[in-house]
């Protein structure tokens, strides 16, 4: 939620967009459209987690959650694999979910 607008609206304006948004090289595949816009919301967040925890070499991370709140465990996936993508040496993901 960015101010009284939801970021899952049909239209919103976007302060800063320059600064968060990614512009494609192209028009994507079109089976793959849903896909990037279901990611478009997680991955950021996740990317930003690792980049807060400064995830790098050498590093162990933690991921505390596996979506809780949504219980799909996006979000937390997100970060494990950016962290992953930062070189992070040892990643360890909490769940209260056995089967995750």
């Amino acid at each position: 939620m960015h101010g009284s607008i939801g970021t899952q609206a049909r239209k919103a304006r976007i302060p800063y967009a320059d600064g968060t948004l990614v512009a494609t090289p192209g028009q994507p595949d079109p089976d793959l459209i849903t896909s990037l816009l279901a990611a478009s919301d997680v991955l950021g967040t996740g990317w930003f987690a690792a980049v807060a925890a400064e995830a790098g070499p050498g590093k162990t991370v933690a991921v505390v959650g596996d979506g809780a709140v949504v219980g799909d465990g996006a979000v937390g996936l997100m970060g494990a694999l950016a962290a992953k993508q930062f070189g992070a040496e040892r990643i360890i993901a909490m769940s209260r979910h056995a089967d995750r």
